[in-house]
């Protein structure tokens, strides 16, 4: 059985591989069965009718059968529970989850670029006498961006800290869900990630608020001229 648990984990797209004795297993269904589980008393000690096994866990679901393939031909293996079926369906839905992370990622990015670039406007609008005696002064383009740059940096991680709070609650809870209607699949867990999922959120938010601020600025000094006075 040493064996074979050590065939088994050298095999690509093994995850994981836990041996599960015989008299575990059974003990495991006893406990399930509840009141009924009298009836598998006579089944313990020598009379245990289930095998020695192991509980293997993919990385990849797509490579479902090239994996049962691969633990097929490790001599030892005497049979295989196929969950082909379940399988397929874990791996069509991380499918249509991803194709859906991924557009809802792009949609909101877009809306955020949006609103800052549309919050900075405002902001230069309310300034914009400000910004004409500064041209009239002899200030140059770059010292009139500054200031709109840095208020589209600060609202980028304002807005990041805010979506990486709201998405690690809904994650949690979301998890939860989950684990309700399907309590044996294994997700992620979030929290050793939090610290990397602010950072990264702040970062993006940060890029995402300079690009608007550009983009802004940037365009009322190309429409307005060097002397704009509205």
């Amino acid at each position: 059985a040493v064996r074979i648990g050590e065939e088994l984990r050298q095999i690509n797209n093994i995850a994981e591989c836990t041996f599960v004795p015989k008299d575990d297993a059974l003990s495991g269904i006893m406990q399930g069965m509840d009141s009924s589980s009298t009836l598998f008393e006579s089944f313990t000690g020598d009379n245990n009718p289930l095998p020695d096994a192991y509980e293997i866990s993919l990385e990849d679901l797509s490579l479902y059968d090239q994996t049962i393939s691969a633990i097929k031909a490790v001599d030892g293996v005497d049979r295989i529970s196929d969950y082909r079926s379940v399988a397929v369906r874990l791996s069509s839905l991380d499918r249509l989850v991803r194709y859906c992370s991924i557009g809802i990622v792009t949609i909101l990015a877009v809306v955020s670029l949006f609103i800052i670039v549309n919050t900075v406007k405002v902001t230069i609008f309310s300034r914009r006498m400000e910004i004409s005696i500064m041209k009239s002064v002899g200030a140059t383009n770059g010292f009139v961006r500054m200031p709109f740059i840095v208020e589209g940096v600060v609202i980028g991680l304002l807005s990041g800290a805010v979506s990486a709070t709201i998405l690690y609650f809904a994650y949690d809870w979301a998890v939860e869900v989950v684990y309700a209607l399907v309590p044996w699949l294994a997700i992620v867990d979030i929290h050793p990630y939090v610290w990397f999922l602010y950072g990264a959120y702040l970062v993006v938010g940060m890029l995402f608020g300079l690009l608007g601020g550009t983009i802004s600025i940037g365009k009322y000094l190309k429409k307005e001229g060097e002397n704009a006075i509205v």
